[in-house]
């Protein structure tokens, strides 16, 4: 499975890409949207982790774009200034600051459980 992660906080980036990495996924990273987006375009990624607000492209237009090109990435949205216009029901949201262990399990949850596998 291999993650990007789009941020323009180069010091929260790094961070967060070195957890991914320690944890076993396979990470690529991007400074903003727009470098986001060139990466999208050439490379196959599972998850994308994006801020929202970035200089640019934010993570909104970063998705749309996505899916206007039908790719089948699935997207978390990541923002110090969440508010209810920012929340979205088919995109998670992370407020920033975050557990990093909350990440790594709505990752699990979106990548690993089949969405036909009934819980009991």
């Amino acid at each position: 499975m291999k993650i990007l992660v789009v941020d323009d906080d180069k010091n929260f980036r790094h961070s967060l890409v070195l957890y991914l990495t320690s944890n076993g996924w396979n990470v690529d990273e991007a400074v903003d949207g727009l470098e986001g987006w060139q990466k999208l375009k050439k490379n196959s990624y599972d998850v994308v982790i994006t801020d929202i607000e970035m200089p640019g492209m934010d993570g909104f237009t970063l998705r749309k774009r996505a899916r206007k090109r039908k790719l089948k990435t699935k997207f978390v949205y990541m923002s110090a200034y969440a508010s209810s216009s920012t929340k979205s029901k088919r995109t998670p949201l992370l407020v920033k600051p975050f557990l990093l262990e909350k990440l790594q399990s709505l990752l699990q949850n979106m990548i690993f459980i089949p969405k036909h596998q009934v819980t009991r």
